[in-house]
């Protein structure tokens, strides 16, 4: 559908979705970890293990909805029904996941939180890939898909750090009993309810906001080529095309970084530098600060430039900012704990580094959007559906992959299940810095092999064009 018919309060709406997978994501990336490995004893590989099996599962529901709703029918079009459906289940899993049964351990609580991450995972599927497939729907612009991209992406990291916020100064606060804030078992079960309130209702917003707009957007085209394609037919149809392996393969290491840095970010703030979890809370606000000016950031860099250069230009800035402060404290070259000079220092280097990850997160996100007519240049059927949940695929890589690396990291510098400290942290610094500069590196040689230009683009829509 053309741009302009979508108002700017639909667009806002469509948007406000994406919270309800920023504040899954960021309690997955954040909490998860410290939360069963310190809190309840879990080991930190057996964590990772249990979020890299429920990643598992995404591989096939992902693509498999996608390629579902693409093909979708119904009386609320392509979409809007699988989002209706999931807001319920989304919301009671991600309640249910952070309240394990009492005395559950070992094995038994390896088991549960398996269960509860597939089940999480998979209710949440069922919203995020129709909703996120509506990107290329609502414009086929070149720019444009990246400026809806960089809001939707904006708002869903601003609603993952404002509710990592929340828990931080309202919830995980010291008690007599837990002098640790992060730590705090019954602070944790108040922000699942919290978070897992606020996700139905961006969900829901998300959806009535949209629903006016089904009338005008896409339908399937049961006569086309791709249409009559079976699902593994329609992986083997985009996988062959080259610049979708480039992206893919590109977001799908960037991701296992975000994923990585975001599960240890808790880790190194509490035990490498000593930040308190006001200290914590007040920083993740400056998120908030790093999402608005990606958004800003991406709109600048892709005017009148190509996609693939500004995305490696952001893969280099994400390798260093990523790195940086923990080299300086490796090494010796930091401030001092406390010091204020030290809090700047860590300020600064996140506003930084979180506006080029989530910068980069919405140029890729705009890049797979551009496939969806170079594949129906071929077909003849759009797949928005099984493109986009393939780029969701690899975001969700953040908590699986990732995760399992932070527990092996953590491994390294402790025994299972033991308490951590400056030290331990300081023995994991460079594995850290060394495995995330070869993962950036990897994602850099991949997106050097994306050519759809914006010429191509253009090309593509006056082919496709009704």
């Amino acid at each position: 559908m053309a741009n302009e018919t979508v108002s700017s309060s639909s667009k806002l709406a469509y948007a406000i979705g994406s919270v309800a997978f920023g504040v899954k994501e960021n309690g997955f990336s954040t909490f998860m970890m410290i939360y069963f490995n310190q809190v309840f004893g879990l080991s930190a590989i057996y964590v990772g293990i249990a979020l890299l099996i429920a990643m598992a599962f995404d591989a096939i529901t992902d693509p498999w909805i996608g390629h579902i709703s693409d093909r979708w029918q119904g009386r609320l079009g392509r979409r809007h029904g699988f989002m209706y459906a999931a807001i319920l289940p989304a919301a009671l899993t991600y309640f249910y996941l952070w309240n394990p049964p009492t005395g559950l351990e070992g094995f038994s609580l390896f088991l549960f939180l398996t269960v509860m991450a597939v089940l999480v995972r998979s209710a949440l599927t069922f919203f995020e890939v129709p909703n996120s497939a509506m990107v290329p729907e609502l414009t086929q612009n070149y720019d444009q898909r990246t400026m809806l991209s960089g809001l939707r992406t904006m708002i869903g990291w601003i609603g993952g750090v404002v509710m990592a916020t929340i828990a931080y100064t309202l919830f995980l606060v010291p008690t007599e009993a837990q002098p640790v804030g992060q730590l705090n078992e019954a602070g944790f079960r108040s922000f699942a309810l919290v978070a897992a309130l606020v996700m139905a209702i961006a969900m829901l917003i998300s959806a009535v906001g949209t629903h006016r707009l089904i009338p005008q957007l896409p339908k399937s085209n049961p006569t086309s080529t791709g249409y009559s394609q079976g699902f593994w037919e329609g992986i083997s149809t985009i996988w062959a095309r080259k610049p979708f392996r480039a992206a893919f393969l590109s977001s799908l290491f960037a991701n296992m970084v975000f994923g990585l840095t975001i599960t240890m970010q808790i880790y190194f703030g509490t035990f490498y530098f000593g930040l308190t979890a006001d200290q914590l809370g007040q920083l993740s606000m400056v998120m908030v600060l790093s999402a608005i000016a990606a958004f800003t950031l991406t709109s600048w860099l892709t005017r009148r430039r190509e996609k693939r250069a500004v995305t490696i230009v952001l893969l280099w800035g994400n390798l260093i900012a990523s790195s940086l402060v923990i080299l300086l404290k490796y090494f010796g070259i930091a401030p001092d704990n406390g010091s204020e000079a030290m809090i700047v220092l860590i300020a600064s280097n996140l506003l930084i580094a979180i506006a080029l990850s989530i910068a980069l997160q919405i140029v890729m996100l705009s890049m797979i959007s551009d496939l969806v007519e170079d594949t129906e240049r071929e077909t003849g059927h759009r797949g928005e559906g099984i493109y986009l949940a393939t780029f969701s695929f690899s975001r969700k890589m953040v908590t699986g992959l990732g995760t399992l690396a932070s527990g092996i990291l953590i491994a390294i510098g402790a025994s299972e299940g033991g308490a951590m400290n400056e030290a331990t942290m300081h023995a994991i610094a460079m594995p850290y810095v060394a495995l995330v500069s070869l993962l950036f590196l990897i994602a850099i040689l991949f997106v050097r092999k994306f050519d759809l230009t914006r010429a191509n683009h253009e090309a593509n829509l006056k082919a496709t064009a009704q």
